[in-house]
């Protein structure tokens, strides 16, 4: 799949779903760089957001992941995972 990856380097739902499946496989650092790349080519996509969030949060990075749930909360006041990790 990064060899996917890098042949659709503007593809966001390549980057999304990867970045879930990094997600789900616990693989945080390299789920955070793909997460982050899908975040820069559709910023206004919450979920991307939240899994971006999601990596720091599970990465050690609190104040990056907080910073970017306050951001969701601008998106989306009442997204649920934003206010529950704030």
């Amino acid at each position: 799949m990064a060899a996917d990856l890098q042949e659709n380097a503007n593809d966001f739902q390549a980057h999304y779903y990867y970045a879930k499946r990094l997600m789900r496989r616990k693989r945080f650092t390299a789920a955070e760089e793909v997460a982050q790349r899908a975040v820069e080519l559709n910023p206004g996509h919450i979920r991307a957001q939240n899994n971006l969030a999601y990596c720091y949060l599970n990465l050690g990075k609190r104040n990056l992941a907080f910073e970017r749930y306050e951001h969701i909360l601008t998106m989306d006041k009442h997204h649920c995972n934003a206010r529950y990790h704030l």
